[in-house]
């Protein structure tokens, strides 16, 4: 749960991280969440992660659910991924 996570925290957990990553897994771990179907939440969790790295442009909420299935077969298909295999996962979200 991205909500969970500081902006500051995580920038600078993840600069030391190549060093000691103790930190960052620290950071992460203590949000963790057993929502794993919750779509909102993975949604705004993508939503968090690109606004921590400074990519504002575009919103999740944007998305309509169907669209970002779609989207997410393509794309895995793409790379090489069976087209089976891909359906199954997007029922899973």
């Amino acid at each position: 749960d991205w909500e969970k996570v500081d902006k500051d925290d995580y920038l600078l957990a993840m600069e030391r991280s190549p060093i000691k990553d103790i930190e960052i897994k620290h950071l992460l771990k203590s949000a963790l969440t057993d929502k794993i179907d919750d779509f909102k939440l993975y949604m705004r969790g993508i939503d968090a992660s690109y606004y921590y790295e400074g990519y504002i442009l575009y919103k999740t909420q944007e998305i309509k659910e169907n669209d970002f299935e779609k989207a997410l077969i393509e794309e895995l298909s793409k790379k090489g991924c069976k087209k089976e295999a891909v359906k199954n996962f997007t029922g899973q979200i």
